[in-house]
């Protein structure tokens, strides 16, 4: 590996700027990147297409967590967990119905104030039974999907 490192080019500004806020050294000499700057991208960018991230969304989450996101060049596993989790759909979200209009004062509301966005009971109820009902189905399909029987539910009559 006797390379000319000083002369990669093939390196954007936020991978520089992350390597040298992460790293004690800076990663420039004379105009040039230091090998291990090019050595740490050679090996990182795999790591990054294999669990598909980008350096913003290393600095987002360390932003965020206060909790480095990279050992070396491996993902923690509290970041592999916040990758998992940044395009899930949290179950808050069907709850959070968004805002009301005028018009729809006093229809599901707990008061009569035009900015109030709480939902009664009664709408709670049914979307929770709702989202109950939704996470039966599916777990007893992925049950059925591997193979799974589950007594009673046979197609065959007793």
């Amino acid at each position: 590996m006797n390379r000319n490192y000083g002369a990669y080019a093939n390196y954007t500004p936020e991978e520089l700027r992350y390597y040298e806020n992460s790293h004690a050294g800076k990663a420039m000499s004379n105009n040039g990147v230091y090998k291990r700057f090019v050595v740490w991208l050679f090996k990182l960018r795999p790591t990054m297409e294999d669990f598909n991230f980008s350096i913003k969304e290393i600095e987002t989450y360390e932003a965020k967590t206060e909790i480095i996101a990279l050992r070396g060049t491996k993902p923690t596993n509290t970041f592999k967990k916040w990758l998992f989790d940044r395009y899930q759909t949290k179950i808050t979200s069907f709850i959070e119905l968004g805002s009301y209009e005028e018009k729809d004062v006093g229809k599901g509301l707990n008061d009569n104030s035009p900015n109030n966005n709480n939902i009664n009971v009664d709408q709670m109820k049914k979307i929770i039974s709702a989202l109950v009902l939704l996470l039966t189905v599916s777990y007893g399909l992925s049950l059925a999907a591997t193979g799974v029987s589950i007594p009673g539910c046979g197609e065959s009559a007793p």
